[in-house]
């Protein structure tokens, strides 16, 4: 964990990586596609825009949706209460009773934004680089004026795992940059480990033909590095525990739901 940058080093929901660890990172923004969207959007509001009525998507999952809510309000989703909660779904209800939301997605936004059925979206950061880079579109990014979230795929050992010392000895792999730059260059999403951004721009370096064009894109984006300025605007999600996790999904899954 030596190697992981600060950011991954103080999570809220684990201070001091006690129980878990960062395998890979992303972030969940405003994706749109420049063919119909011809203003780039700086603000969660252009998601509440009604110019784009019956073309905008949502994520279907609860968390998500809850941290574009509450950003929308002005609350900070790690310290947001149950009233906060409340405002954030009713603005939610809101831009679907418009007619403002045409779908909440899942996964599948991705090709739904690429074909057009919707034009702007909230979006993962890596699967707008990797659908740019696989299918040649043009699809753009940005973490709001708002605020996006920071989300981390985490690495964790069960209480009563058989083998704990291998568990240990894997997760240090991981984090060692060559074995975590191989990663990124597969699943191209945010490392944990900075010194991978190197590593991989030396690879692309020596690269040939196809592969040297992908891993320079790779060492450059700007989806997998992002800049101070987003790492600042970025906020973590809700954090729900078992007292309040009923009331949370009760509030925000009729959202979906509806």
């Amino acid at each position: 964990i030596s190697n992981a940058g600060p950011t991954y080093q103080h999570r809220s929901f684990d201070p001091g990586n006690v129980y878990s660890v960062p395998w890979a990172s992303g972030s969940t923004g405003i994706a749109w596609n420049p063919k119909y969207v011809k203003t780039p959007p700086t603000s969660i509001a252009d998601l509440w825009n009604p110019a784009y009525a019956g073309h905008v998507g949502m994520m279907s999952d609860p968390q998500e949706i809850a941290n574009f809510g509450l950003f929308k309000i002005g609350v900070d989703p790690e310290t947001s209460k149950q009233k906060d909660w409340e405002a954030a779904a009713a603005v939610l209800k809101q831009q679907r009773s418009a007619g403002i939301v045409r779908q909440y997605y899942d996964q599948s936004y991705i090709n739904a934004l690429s074909k057009g059925d919707v034009w702007i979206t909230m979006a993962w950061s890596g699967d707008i680089f990797q659908q740019n880079l696989s299918a040649g579109t043009n699809l753009q990014f940005i973490v709001p004026k708002e605020g996006g979230t920071i989300w981390t795929d985490n690495m964790m050992i069960p209480k009563y795992a058989a083998n704990p010392v291998a568990a240990m000895q894997l997760i240090d792999w991981y984090y060692q940059p060559r074995m975590a730059a191989t990663l990124t260059e597969a699943i191209n999403y945010i490392t944990p480990v900075p010194a991978v951004q190197d590593i991989i721009k030396s690879d692309a370096a020596s690269a040939k033909g196809s592969d040297k064009a992908t891993l320079e894109a790779v060492a450059t984006s700007p989806l997998v590095w992002l800049s101070a300025a987003d790492y600042a605007r970025l906020k973590n999600y809700v954090p729900i525990t078992s007292k309040n996790q009923s009331t949370f999904y009760g509030i925000f899954q009729p959202v979906v739901a509806g």
